[in-house]
């Protein structure tokens, strides 16, 4: 087995980034940031989960798990160009290669601060050039990008990251999306007086020092914008765009560098009613499953009240031809999760059916990698094929 990680002491290949600059991008401000930069207006798209024609799907091979060296908990996984899936094992801090059948042929990385090392790997993705894949160091705030067949690689630290990241995303060239997660406290968003969670996005380019994150919370949020990076926020980037989707409305926002918003795309029909057998389902559910002390879920469901409707998205996913897959929620409990594939432009393409259990990580043309966790939470990496009912 080839193992990249043994060449701790190799120079770093690759060119350096160029020297560029950081681009505040704090979501408060992205929709009215098209007027602000002179851009035109985002396009709105609208349309309906049944625009799409449903697809079947069949499962066609699993990820390699050998016994004498299992995956770990996967962060992650990614199609490479080349057919290879590269599969980012956190538990190991490594990232698992597998040929087109799912067979192990090689791993990149361990523990460690060296060149294609990692302190606590957060996440693989494409690389916008060649077929090369990219992995996050969320502790080691770093980033490395090898080749498949493992013979290149470079590890880069970016210069200057003193707010909190809780992880990156390739841009276009060598840039970065930076999302760091910021706890606002009650009054600071429009939320029932509770603590919540959200995200602040910047734009790295280059080794410049990079300037502190803008804040999506305090004044120049309360009452005037809405609460854009809720819990269930998914965010995925692609040919230079990021893509967020906040789970409470059946919406994803396109923006590039600038601040400027592309487009919006809506897809209704996605979001379910909460009824009262799916209410009952998902209590029961929290009961058995969440790993929360009964007395935690009462005090949950006393402070936290189930909404009436089920939220949209759970996930955005961009795909190799750099179209979207967005996820509905779903329900703890519930069986199914519907997916619906649009082009970036909006254009519905296709939706599938999934058992609730599965998670997408990526897409390449009718091939879709999935996330399964089983109830002893021991994780399986699953390629199915999408075909059409013609």
């Amino acid at each position: 087995m080839k193992r990249l990680a043994n060449a701790v002491r190799q120079p770093i290949v690759g060119p350096a980034p160029r020297r560029r600059k950081w681009i505040l991008a704090g979501l408060a401000t992205c929709w009215t940031a098209c007027a602000d930069t002179g851009e035109p207006a985002s396009r709105e798209v609208v349309l309906h989960i049944e625009d799409a024609p449903l697809w079947t799907t069949d499962f066609s091979f699993e990820v390699e798990q050998r016994e004498d060296d299992p995956l770990g908990r996967v962060a992650g996984a990614v199609f490479a160009a080349s057919g290879i899936v590269a599969v980012a094992d956190a538990l190991n801090n490594r990232v698992v290669l597998a040929d087109s059948s799912g067979t192990v042929v090689g791993t990149v990385g361990r523990a460690g601060m060296g060149p294609l090392e990692f302190t606590q790997l957060g996440l693989v993705a494409r690389w916008p050039a060649g077929d090369s894949v990219f992995a996050w160091d969320e502790r080691g705030r770093r980033y490395s990008v090898f080749s498949p067949d493992t013979r290149s690689g470079r590890t880069t630290v970016p210069e200057g990251m003193e707010t909190p990241v809780s992880r990156a995303l390739p841009g276009s060239d060598d840039g970065l999306w930076i999302i760091g997660m910021v706890l606002a406290g009650p009054g600071d968003l429009q939320s029932s007086g509770r603590h919540r969670l959200h995200h602040d996005v910047g734009y790295w380019e280059g080794t410049d020092k990079v300037q502190k994150v803008a804040s999506v919370a305090g004044p120049q949020m309360a009452g005037r914008s809405p609460v854009l990076f809720g819990p269930h926020t998914s965010l995925a980037a692609g040919g230079g765009l990021l893509f967020v989707s906040e789970g409470e409305r059946p919406t994803v926002v396109a923006m590039d560098a600038r601040r400027a918003v592309r487009r919006e795309i809506t897809v209704n029909g996605l979001a379910a009613e909460f009824t009262e057998a799916l209410r009952e389902k998902h209590v029961e559910w929290l009961y058995a499953h969440s790993g929360y002390s009964p007395e935690s879920v009462d005090w949950m469901l006393e402070n936290a009240p189930l909404p009436r409707v089920v939220d949209a998205f759970v996930q955005v996913v961009v795909a190799q031809d750099g179209s979207l897959w967005l996820g509905q929620r779903g329900v703890p409990g519930g069986e199914q999760r519907h997916w619906i594939n649009v082009t970036a432009e909006g254009a519905p393409v296709r939706r599938v059916v999934m058992p609730t259990g599965r998670t997408m990580l990526d897409a390449a043309g009718d091939q879709l990698l999935f996330l399964r966790r089983d109830d002893l939470g021991r994780d399986y990496v699953e390629v199915h094929t999408a075909t059409s009912p013609g």
